[in-house]
């Protein structure tokens, strides 16, 4: 890309494409689960993933510029994020929002693909998005916050594939919600972890400052509280043998991972945080063999 280019791609971590993983699978679980409850073409099944994956892209991009724009004097103080394009001045506001107007433009579309169910959802989690940055300075549970909103693509997917939400298909969507909840609060405290000492100085909330030295054991709580709001999805949506198994392969991963955890080593909250990838894929795959089995 040209040199010119680099600032935005930076704004928009298009280097550091875990977030995108961890914004697109619950979209993915979102689809499928609504797919098991609501078959419809293989065309279009795999036209909404599409769909997703491409959102999941621009709208993380979004919401990192979302976050640098609120963070940008935080950011010059921590370490670990001094660097970034609006904290280091490489670009200005006035070219931030304008870039920011272009990636919603670009969401927008993209959200307009889908059913409208999906479009009313998605334009009332405009609103906890934007506002996300501000948890941070009056709670200290923003990864709870990060959670409700960095989820949305459970609702979403569901609704673009069932289109009409009643009480026996909602159910089992807002238990996946639940679980996708549960498990940003434990991978986001994880990765929270990395600047606490920075947070602490300059008067920003965390988990992982809340949690302290406790943190391994809540958050162990946090991934058991997951499993079961998983496990009472997968009963509603009457999984079969198969997806149990790949369900209790999935838990048991999230839990090998959290063993011998060190949230006192940045390196390792950081490895561990992106082992979340391919936890996030096991749990798609849950569904993936209930739908064929």
């Amino acid at each position: 890309m040209p040199r010119s280019f680099h600032p935005y791609i930076s704004l928009m971590r298009v280097d550091r494409p875990v977030g995108v993983y961890l914004l697109f699978l619950p979209c993915l679980w979102g689809v499928l689960a609504g797919f098991s409850l609501y078959p419809i073409s293989l065309f279009q099944l795999f036209y909404l993933i599409i769909l997703f994956a491409l959102g999941s892209f621009i709208m993380r991009g979004a919401g990192c510029v979302i976050n640098d724009l609120w963070d940008r004097d935080f950011d010059r103080q921590v370490e670990r994020t001094k660097h970034r394009p609006l904290a280091n001045g490489s670009i200005t506001i006035s070219r931030a929002l304008v870039f920011l107007a272009g990636l919603l433009s670009l969401g927008l579309l993209i959200l307009l693909q889908l059913p409208l169910l999906a479009i009313l959802i998605g334009f009332i989690f405009m609103v906890p998005v934007s506002l996300y940055p501000l948890a941070k300075r009056i709670t200290w549970y923003p990864q709870f916050m990060l959670g409700v909103t960095f989820n949305a693509g459970v609702l979403i997917g569901g609704a673009a594939v069932i289109t009409t939400l009643t009480a026996t298909n909602i159910a089992p969507l807002i238990l996946l919600y639940a679980a996708a909840i549960f498990w940003t609060i434990g991978y986001d405290t994880v990765y929270a972890h990395q600047d606490s000492e920075d947070d602490r100085m300059i008067g920003v909330k965390s988990t992982a400052i809340k949690f302290g030295v406790r943190s391994f054991e809540i958050i162990l709580g946090v991934y058991l509280a997951m499993f079961i709001c998983l496990a009472a999805c997968l009963f509603m949506l009457s999984a079969h043998g198969l997806s149990w198994i790949a369900y209790i392969v999935a838990c048991l991963y999230v839990l090998w991972n959290h063993y011998g955890w060190n949230p006192n080593d940045p390196a390792d909250c950081l490895n561990r945080f992106k082992t979340h990838i391919t936890a996030g894929w096991l749990m798609a795959l849950i569904f993936a063999i209930h739908i064929i089995s």
